[in-house]
């Protein structure tokens, strides 16, 4: 557009900054609706849980009567025990928060100064960008300034789309899930479908972590609606999330699918779960 550099460099960051905000906004705006009615929801959701634990128990109770005497303790110190965890997290939960407030009170001058560090940084960085590559060029021996730019580059390919492509499987697994639990009508569709997916996003926990003892307790429960519902939806998010895994790494890094398949899956033989985290970056 031929403007002067030094105003291109305000109105990118201004324009930048802007849309982010106005994402972020609408976004937190949503989550944060809902979150007020979850954490609203949660003593009753745990009576709920509580009122469920002691059907399953009374379900039992034939069973539990015929095992030996020292599962039946074991047992009864085990519910005893998350009875109390629950009620002192409860408590915990409903005490004030007045030392978390003042803490955040006293972040807010470092938070501001942070702040004002980060704009004035990104205008220099915008606008002096050519200078301070020159700059390094400059006194950077050309060996080693070549090696340096071609393990930047490669970093930006192996992390940066490695990580992007990992964003768009949690994309996708948020959308089935979302469908999901709505058409079940499970409450606080949006948050629920946001953590599960979370947790997808960490290969050493899944959307497992949540759905086994989810259908468990249904189960035991019995809404075998629920139940079946989610025996239903759980293996559709898995088979989903590992076949397209493979193609968005692949086009991400810029690796074939099949490759990229092979590396996760001895990375995994390797170093289990933290080995398929590595797996991609350190093929690249």
């Amino acid at each position: 557009l031929k403007i002067v550099k030094k105003w291109g460099s305000v109105i990118v960051i201004v324009l930048v900054i802007g849309g982010v905000v106005g994402v972020l906004y609408l976004a937190l705006s949503q989550i944060g609706r809902e979150l007020i009615g979850f954490v609203a929801y949660l003593p009753e959701m745990f009576q709920s849980v509580g009122k469920g634990m002691e059907d399953i128990k009374n379900n039992l109770s034939g069973v539990i009567a015929m095992l030996p005497e020292s599962i039946r303790s074991a047992s009864a110190t085990l519910e005893n025990s998350v009875s109390s965890s629950i009620g002192g997290w409860l408590a915990e939960l409903s005490e004030p928060t007045v030392s978390v407030v003042g803490d955040v009170a006293k972040s807010i001058p470092g938070i501001l100064i942070g702040t004002i560090v980060a704009l004035v940084s990104a205008y220099f960085f915008v606008a002096q960008r050519e200078e301070v590559l020159n700059w390094v060029k400059k006194v950077t021996p050309k060996s080693v300034y070549e090696r340096l730019s071609m393990v930047v580059s490669n970093f930006k390919v192996a992390v940066g789309g490695y990580s992007l492509a990992q964003f768009k499987i949690m994309g996708v697994v948020f959308v089935i899930l979302f469908i999901g639990l709505t058409l079940l009508k499970v409450k606080y569709t949006f948050v629920l479908s946001l953590i599960i997916s979370f947790l997808d996003f960490l290969p050493f926990l899944g959307t497992g972590t949540a759905f086994v003892p989810w259908i468990i307790y249904e189960i035991l429960t019995a809404d075998y609606k629920m139940a079946i519902g989610l025996l239903i939806l759980y293996p559709i998010t898995q088979i989903v999330h590992r076949t397209i895994e493979p193609k968005l790494l692949g086009d991400s890094v810029g690796l074939p699918a099949l490759l990229t398949l092979v590396l996760i899956y001895v990375g995994y033989k390797v170093g289990s779960v933290i080995g398929m985290i590595f797996a991609v970056p350190i093929g690249i």
